[in-house]
């Protein structure tokens, strides 16, 4: 797996969306959140995804301990493939961004909420106090 072109990408996106949100405030920028909130699950996603592949290929090589998922590893251990490594990875960014969608809609039900429920004040135009 070759690994600069995805960092690059990466790096573009980081960089690209700082800039579109330069000029308004942090927390009225969508892409930005989703950005945070992307980058900021992938490593819990990164190490579940890991955990799975590698039970999952202990659980399809009959439970040889050779195949023992990273916490219970031996010595004589065979590492994932570069395969399983990519569907790994894939997972992982894949639950990240769907992550980053779920936060999206829920902050965007949240700040929509409270201005279309909101009771409408009538006022007589003869009121002083």
């Amino acid at each position: 797996m070759k690994v600069g072109p995805v960092f690059f990408i990466l790096l573009l996106c980081t960089f690209g969306s700082v800039g579109l949100c330069a000029q308004e405030k942090p927390a009225l920028n969508p892409l930005r959140r989703g950005e945070i909130v992307a980058f900021g699950t992938l490593p819990f996603t990164i190490f579940l995804a890991t955990f799975a592949v590698d039970t999952t290929r202990y659980m399809s090589h009959n439970f040889d301990s050779r195949y023992a998922p990273w916490p219970f590893k031996g010595a004589g251990a065979f590492d994932m493939s570069d395969t399983e490594k990519g569907i790994a990875l894939g997972v992982a960014v894949g639950t990240s961004v769907i992550i980053a969608l779920i936060d999206y809609f829920i902050v965007k039900k949240k700040t929509r909420t409270p201005q279309r429920d909101a009771p409408r004040i009538e006022r007589s135009p003869r009121s002083y106090f």
